[in-house]
């Protein structure tokens, strides 16, 4: 359990930066595959996916490296014949500019720059959405009903639940640990 408690953040960060930058890549393909197709063929293939989710977990796992060092197992006695193990602030964390630089880098690389990539994409991608549409009223009689017209509406759906359920959040929770900390340090 006291495992549990140590390293618990450190995991759910890595698989929310995991799963907020997989959307933002999600997105990006999305937006160059519709918005500049010439350019997207040489990025857009099976390779440069895997390349993406690969550099995605190796960037995830670098920026939480130092949440596994935030506490430690502390030992205090509990009676004259036992050990107690409690958890305790690492020595990293307990300095307060590691502290501030390392909650502002993460939420600048997990809540703001991607919010910033995925509204651009969004934007550009309803932007073309419609204009597709407006071109398919005019010059056909009966539009397609096959998946691939599908995909790109319901990226934007994701998107848009993502930012409206996820980003709040994560905004809250940088200003907590921002004024929190702030307050702890001047008391």
């Amino acid at each position: 359990v006291i495992y549990y408690e140590i390293y618990n953040q450190s995991l759910l960060n890595i698989f929310l930066f995991c799963s907020t930058w997989l959307t933002v890549v999600m997105a990006f393909a999305r937006y160059l595959a519709i918005c500049h197709p010439l350019h997207a063929r040489g990025f857009i293939n099976l390779r440069g996916t895997r390349i993406a989710i690969c550099c995605v977990f190796l960037a995830s796992i670098l920026l939480n490296l130092p949440q596994f060092w935030h506490y430690t197992l502390k030992e205090s006695n509990c009676t004259a014949q036992c050990v107690c193990y409690n958890k305790g602030t690492g020595e990293l964390f307990d300095n307060y500019t590691f502290r501030y630089a390392y909650t502002v880098v993460w939420a600048v690389l997990g809540t703001f720059l991607p919010v910033a990539v995925l509204s651009f994409c969004n934007f550009c991608l309803i932007r073309a959405l419609r204009q597709s549409l407006k071109m398919q009223r005019m010059y056909r009689a009966n539009q397609p009903r096959d998946s691939g017209h599908r995909i790109t509406p319901t990226l934007i759906t994701i998107v848009v639940l993502f930012i409206i359920l996820v980003i709040p959040s994560e905004i809250l929770k940088f200003l907590k640990d921002v004024v929190l900390d702030k307050q702890q340090v001047s008391t």
